[in-house]
């Protein structure tokens, strides 16, 4: 038995944890201190490059690939027993562990797909790398959104082409990318804010234009969530542009990207890509899902707004909901997964009583 059983769950933990140290932070429930400070390595490292390393790892034959999630899933643990550099050293180990894994495997992607894919597991190694160097969030949370975002462009660019879109217009996404990419050598803090900023509010409306939104049942919602996703990012991309990156605006910048573009598209996608690492062709669905969607834009906005109103206490109440609506997902796709696999074993069951 591959061993992706075993660490989806302790993914899915390192969200829960991510979600509760965030909590701390805006100043809701006591956490240890050492967990606390560790909220972004916890979220991006702990949480989505296990489910990414998961993702790339499971369609592999040679079950000796899951040490890389391993390593990922295993800083959880460091970062939550005061062990922060620790936790930092395996981040880089497996954010190395997918930069070759990545290459290896360049087959199973188009050329494109490969080279933005290859690309976002670069700039996850280096926001690990920058994070040891420094110690410093800020120098690697911009490393660390490029992962995400070419992470996802990669996997959404297969669907554009259903689309049938012209090579002119893919030319497009890619130099806005090396646009962006090209942000990453210049201060998050400074200039490179402006030159992300711009690329954002590119790259934003031709994943809208050009990205496929299918038309029932669950595919309906992800097409929706992508969508709302891609919004997400276009916002993140003016609030850059903005003004300066510091308080208000700078929460408001992260956790559009975050929690407005990354975790909507986690969303969007869960139904499927959740069981697939378990190895099942299930996709779990229920309208319920469409709740904690709406309550995860609707706090996420609350957020946003009282950032520019500063209203402290409107912002904690809101932060409350993200987490709420996040963890509710979760709890949910869990839920529904258990009711999927019952079903496909009862049904077994009777086949093989009948045979």
């Amino acid at each position: 038995m591959k061993p992706a059983p075993f660490l989806l769950p302790i993914a899915l933990f390192s969200a829960i944890t991510g979600i509760v140290t965030g909590l701390f932070r805006i100043g809701w429930f006591e956490f240890p201190a050492i967990g606390a400070s560790e909220h972004g390595a916890i979220m991006v490292g702990s949480f989505m490059g296990t489910l990414i390393s998961l993702e790339r790892v499971s369609a592999f034959k040679n079950n000796y690939g899951f040490v890389i999630p391993l390593l990922s899933a295993g800083s959880l643990v460091a970062f939550l027993t005061g062990y922060a550099q620790a936790g930092q050293y395996l981040l880089i180990a497996a954010s190395l562990g997918l930069l070759v894994i990545t290459a290896i495997f360049q087959k199973n992607f188009i050329p494109a797909q490969f080279l933005i894919a290859f690309s976002g597991s670069v700039c996850w190694l280096l926001g690990n790398v920058m994070l040891v160097l420094w110690n410093m969030y800020p120098a690697a949370v911009s490393w660390w959104m490029a992962f995400i975002l070419l992470t996802i462009v990669s996997s959404r660019l297969k669907a554009s082409m259903a689309m049938q879109v012209s090579s002119g217009k893919y030319t497009i996404l890619y130099v806005l990318l090396a646009l962006y990419g090209l942000s990453l050598l210049m201060p998050f803090h400074g200039n490179g804010r402006y030159l992300s900023g711009i690329a954002l509010v590119f790259i934003a409306p031709w994943l809208l234009l050009f990205d496929v939104a299918h038309l029932t049942g669950v595919s309906k919602y992800s097409g929706w969530l992508v969508f709302t996703g891609f919004a997400w990012l276009l916002f993140t991309g003016v609030c850059m542009l903005w003004g300066e990156m510091i308080g208000p605006l700078y929460d408001s910048t992260l956790h559009s990207f975050f929690i407005g573009f990354l975790f909507t598209t986690i969303m969007a996608q869960g139904p499927k890509i959740l069981p697939s690492l378990l190895g099942k062709t299930i996709q779990p669905f229920h309208p319920i899902l469409y709740l904690w969607f709406a309550l995860l834009q609707a706090s996420l906005l609350l957020r946003i707004s009282a950032n520019f109103l500063n209203l402290y206490t409107l912002r904690q109440w809101a932060g409350l909901l993200n987490g709420i609506a996040m963890f509710s997902f979760f709890l949910t796709m869990g839920i529904l997964l258990a009711i999927e696999l019952r079903k496909t074993k009862k049904a077994h069951t009777l086949t093989s009583a009948k045979a």
